[in-house]
């Protein structure tokens, strides 16, 4: 189920962005949801994409880690999460899932699989925070079946904390 870089689940497998995946990053990226809940709600430009990516694609070490999630059957990208560790024992988690993969429980079980990987190959993780815009209620009550506590940070994010 698990390589230290990548790991399957029932219908999905998650893996590092390749550089020749702009455009499907690009697709994800410009869709009117994931920039209400992903980039504050701003609109972003492409040279905005462009650099996102460019640092998803370059930064995977020990530290910050991006997966792209893919449908096992197909190989299709319908999403991206990223877990960056803070001062060695913290973990920040955010996520973006495609549209129109949205309401089939993708996110609950990439997310319980980030879970188990953090568990196998980070043992050194003591509180997991999720970064949720407030607004997206889907994405709380997702990773409020996971067990997270919802923390308010300010009025625009609440930080889900979750002991590992």
């Amino acid at each position: 189920m698990f390589e230290q870089n990548m790991f399957d689940t029932e219908r999905l497998h998650l893996r590092p962005f390749e550089r020749d995946e702009l455009t499907a990053f690009t697709d994800m990226a410009t869709d009117l949801e994931v920039q209400k809940y992903f980039f504050e709600g701003s609109s972003v430009s492409l040279v905005n994409i462009q650099f996102f990516f460019d640092c998803v694609v370059s930064k995977n070490h020990e530290y910050d880690l991006n997966f792209a999630i893919t449908l096992k059957a197909s190989g299709q990208i319908i999403g991206y999460i990223r877990l960056c560790t803070l001062f060695g024992n913290i973990l920040i988690i955010e996520y973006i899932i495609k549209n129109e993969f949205r309401g089939k429980k993708y996110a609950q079980e990439a997310l319980k699989a980030v879970l188990d990987y953090v568990k196998k190959f980070k043992p050194n993780i003591s509180t997991l925070y999720f970064k949720v815009h407030n607004e997206n209620i889907a994405s709380l009550r997702v990773l409020e079946k996971l067990g997270a506590k919802k923390i308010l940070i300010d009025q625009t994010y609440f930080e889900l904390s979750l002991a590992v």
